[in-house]
């Protein structure tokens, strides 16, 4: 395979890549007078009015059961390309941030044969953008960190008739909200969960595989002390067995001074599970759980209450 990247043009979808597209290939240059072909892929997301999501700009959009399509830019901030050989070997990744000219649009020159194709683009919380390992092989896995993640793998057999690619990502993950209910005490510096067992994603299915500990905390600046109903959200890829969520909060030593757990937690593809209760000060609930599977107002909700460690104090 050898790469090349082209300005977009009015129907081909020709790719131009900005200064922060990073595009390699480790194919070798096919011989003087070997046939190759360009393809273009154009990436998107389908769309509802009811399935709503929050890219990184905070606008809300939507991303499964198509009824239109939105450009990767209205879900992502960043967009990976990988494509494998017939014999499993990664010979070309491409990554595209929101910066990059045409985000989402791509074009790869081809000699004929089938090639494995994964597209991920990803709503990355983080400062700066942390793009994922590709796989060496195929199929491989891959770790999505706590991020809302969008996903497409299938084989791609070039030919004399291939003709560019419209690509459709759609959401892998669940979305898992921690609501603390009681006010945040001022000794309080972060809030965070270790969930056991999140799961890595294949990369041949887009399913979750190989077990992983997903470790998230946030900062609780003073402007929470004293305020009740604070959110931590992540992402989960383990959408298929129950979950254990620690939820803790520490204080500026990093000791964990206020703990709750809540054992099988089901984590949906596409759809928000809410854990709601106090966690600084004490009081017993049941679990109360609901479904529904769209990103909507009506999510699962599970109630918990804090478990205090009866030796370490908050610090003061």
């Amino acid at each position: 395979m050898k790469k090349s990247i082209l300005y977009i043009i009015s129907v081909c979808f020709f790719f131009s890549c900005g200064k922060d597209s990073k595009h390699t290939s480790t194919a070798a240059t096919p011989p003087p007078g070997g046939k190759t072909y360009s393809i273009s892929f154009n990436v998107n997301t389908s769309n509802t009015a009811t399935n709503t999501i929050t890219n990184a700009t905070g606008v809300r959009t939507n991303s499964i059961h198509a009824a239109a399509l939105i450009p990767v830019s209205g879900f992502a901030n960043q967009l990976q390309y990988w494509v494998y050989n017939s014999a499993g070997n990664l010979i070309t990744q491409l990554y595209q941030t929101q910066a990059t000219v045409n985000f989402g649009k791509i074009t790869d020159t081809f000699t004929a044969g089938t090639y494995n194709i994964v597209i991920v683009a990803q709503n990355y919380r983080g400062t700066p953008l942390i793009p994922i390992s590709a796989p060496s092989n195929f199929p491989g896995a891959i770790n999505l960190n706590g991020n809302d993640t969008f996903f497409k793998t299938y084989p791609l057999t070039v030919s004399d008739t291939t003709s560019n690619q419209n690509i459709t990502l759609n959401r892998i993950d669940g979305e898992l909200q921690i609501k603390v209910t009681d006010s945040i005490p001022v000794s309080a510096k972060t809030l965070g969960i270790i969930v056991t067992w999140d799961r890595e994603i294949t990369t041949s299915t887009g399913l979750p595989d190989i077990q992983s500990t997903l470790n998230y905390q946030v900062p609780l600046p003073d402007s929470v002390k004293g305020k009740t109903n604070f959110t931590l959200t992540t992402y989960i890829a383990n959408t298929t067995e129950p979950i254990t969520v620690n939820i803790y909060g520490a204080d500026a030593s990093g000791v964990k001074f206020a703990t709750a757990t809540v054992d099988s937690v089901r984590c949906l593809v596409n759809t928000r599970t809410i854990l709601a209760g106090n966690l600084f000060s004490i009081r017993n609930t049941d679990f109360n759980v609901t479904f529904n599977n769209t990103w909507s107002a009506t999510p699962i909700i599970i109630s918990f209450s804090n478990r205090p460690s009866p030796i370490i104090q908050p610090s003061k």
